[in-house]
């Protein structure tokens, strides 16, 4: 189907997204970061992504980050009818540790107007496994914390 110039990215309906996160791990607790990432239409002025977040989740905890979390901390850049974009999720080590992987899954869900016949969909997220030099690693961890720092939400 070809859409018009200016239409909506998706059809009308009612949509949820919630990344589900966990711990896997039985020691020790995971420190992550996380941040939003809006996806502008091509050609359209970029948004710069929201800052960090620090989380932390014992071992084989979970929790979810649903459209209500990605709408706050967006701020001003949530209030649109539909955001797309990407939920980062950056696990970091701690001083003389090694990064703790996660189990990330996306559940997305779509009704009709009617809120009749809905969807559901899970997407266990690709993981991408980026290495640094110590100096420069523990340098991008203490500017992930310092931004995290500055985020008056948690």
């Amino acid at each position: 189907m070809v859409k018009e110039e200016g239409a909506a990215a998706v059809g009308p309906g009612w949509y949820d997204t919630s990344i589900n996160i966990h711990n896997p791990q039985l020691v020790p607790s995971a420190v992550f970061f996380k941040k939003l990432v809006v996806a502008p239409r091509e050609g359209e002025k970029p948004v710069p992504p929201s800052r960090f977040r620090r989380d932390l989740l014992k071992p084989d905890f979970a929790e979810h980050v649903d459209c209500k979390i990605i709408r706050s901390m967006l701020g001003n850049q949530g209030g649109t009818p539909f955001v797309e974009g990407f939920v980062v999720l950056i696990a970091v080590p701690e001083k003389e540790t090694t990064a703790s992987e996660l189990d990330v899954v996306g559940v997305y869900t779509v009704s009709n107007l009617q809120r009749q016949d809905t969807d559901l969909e899970m997407l266990p997220a690709a993981q991408h496994m980026l290495t640094f030099p110590e100096e420069t690693g523990n340098k991008l961890r203490d500017q992930m914390q310092e931004d995290a720092e500055r985020n008056p939400d948690k």
